[in-house]
């Protein structure tokens, strides 16, 4: 008797707590660039491998007190102005800054999520709008990430586990994603 409450309330914890609102359909994504592509659902970060071999993708940095992710937010008017999003919720540097590896198997997909308050434009001094106001007036918003060789060689020369690795380099955007009405 006790046992079928608590299995409904787990089920309804999990289906709170997983990511089920950005269903795979609800992602925009960009097109794969060297096997991987990135997609966004509101403040979501989704990448897939689309290739038949094991991918790292540098998606940042680690510090002492939590990630600095090197993904870049832009937000589409309706009218298509372009603006570029900041994302208030990196850590602060104290100390050792070392790679934020994304490991991807063939066919893998990972998600980064940082909260809609985190991310967001400035309008003028003192007045912020965070991701889910910019949403809500209609705007799109697009994700993306660009590693270089240099930022691999840094990866490669800062943490020796890294060594004779391949890591994934290139450019690459999402698509457009706007919140369903």
């Amino acid at each position: 008797m006790l046992h079928r409450p608590i299995g409904r309330l787990l089920a309804a914890v999990f289906a709170v707590a997983l990511p089920s609102a950005f269903a795979a359909d609800n992602i925009a994504w960009g097109d794969p660039q060297h096997e991987i592509r990135i997609g966004i659902a509101g403040s979501s970060v989704f990448f897939e491998n689309t290739g038949r071999i094991d991918q790292t993708v540098l998606v940042g940095r680690t510090t002492g007190i939590g990630p600095i992710y090197a993904l870049h937010f832009t937000a589409t008017t309706p009218e298509g102005r372009e603006i570029k999003l900041l994302n208030g919720g990196q850590a602060g540097v104290g100390g050792y800054m070392g790679p934020l590896p994304l490991r991807l198997a063939p066919g893998g997909m990972q998600e980064i999520s940082i909260p809609m308050s985190k991310i967001f434009m400035i309008e003028g001094p003192g007045r912020d709008r965070a991701l889910d106001a910019i949403l809500r007036l209609n705007y799109s918003v697009s994700v993306s990430l660009e590693v270089d060789q240099a930022e691999v060689d840094w990866a490669t020369r800062s943490n020796t586990t890294f060594g004779g690795q391949k890591f994934w380099t290139g450019a690459m955007t999402s698509g457009m994603w706007r919140q369903p009405q």
